[in-house]
């Protein structure tokens, strides 16, 4: 996908061009925009809820020249400030060229084999931006970069403190309730525990960690735990995994793999 688009009122600015920008970079077209990452078209009329946006841009084009491009109130829809330009940038870091979809058809088939209709696959290819398709980001390039490849070696890089305390506020907080549900289970067993992203704030240190402790909770109690996780470290340390699958529209059906069983295939080939 690009960086940026920049368009300033009075240029020449196809439309299919500001189209093609939007759905590789993760927007999704609705007959109103009301959200960030949404956008509509209507004749000469292209509505955008840009990234970092304080409100949607109205443009409104005469032909291919942009004449005119105001933010608009979303729950209104009326018109407040004239703007001279716009600047857009990618609302996901999944990008949708076809160079980029070619790689998540390369790349899915060697980690996981046939995609059998799965939903988020199908809207990938679609250049349709699924909830949780950013699990798959490492499929949609050769290689991922991160800040500190661009910066150099002796980059000076602060950091917010009030961000890294919420940041670690959150990880101790779930650790705190995961620790408080495995006491309870301890002195009130009962046959099912199920636990729903408890590790989505942790890192993989403290993911880890959890795990660890679903493990000792395991061996001491006879709960058996369903743990709802988009982890992919987590899910390395279950002993079964289950997943809903779509092979035909609109009907699912629930798979699941034994890891143990998978581990001794490995390893007797």
């Amino acid at each position: 996908g690009l960086a940026g688009f920049v368009a300033r009122v009075g240029d020449s600015v196809p439309t299919d061009k500001v189209r093609a920008y939007l759905e590789i970079n993760g927007y999704s077209r609705t007959s109103t925009v009301r959200e960030a990452g949404e956008y509509s078209m209507r004749g000469g009329i292209v509505d955008i809820f840009a990234a970092g946006m304080p409100e949607p841009v109205r443009l409104d084009f005469f032909g291919d020249e942009l004449e005119g491009a105001k933010y608009f109130d979303p729950e209104t829809q009326r018109s407040t400030v004239e703007l001279k330009s716009i600047v857009l940038a990618p609302v996901s870091e999944i990008d949708f060229s076809d160079d980029a979809l070619s790689l998540l058809r390369k790349n899915f088939l060697a980690a996981f084999g046939s995609p059998g209709g799965d939903p988020t696959y199908e809207a990938a290819r679609e250049r349709i931006r699924r909830q949780g398709v950013e699990q798959w980001l490492p499929l949609f390039y050769d290689k991922l970069e991160t800040v500190f490849d661009y910066v150099g070696a002796n980059a000076l890089v602060g950091l917010d403190p009030q961000t890294a305390g919420a940041a670690n506020e959150r990880i101790e907080q779930a650790l705190t309730a995961s620790a408080l549900i495995f006491a309870v289970f301890l002195s009130r067993p009962a046959p099912i525990c199920v636990l729903d992203e408890v590790d989505a704030p942790l890192d993989d240190a403290n993911v880890d960690r959890f795990c660890n402790m679903l493990n000792e909770m395991r061996q001491r109690t006879d709960t058996r735990f369903v743990v709802i996780t988009h982890n992919p470290v987590t899910m390395s340390r279950m002993d079964r995994l289950f997943g809903v699958t779509m092979r035909e529209k609109g009907v699912s059906k629930l798979v699941s793999v034994d890891l143990a069983a998978a581990e001794r295939l490995v390893a007797a080939e």
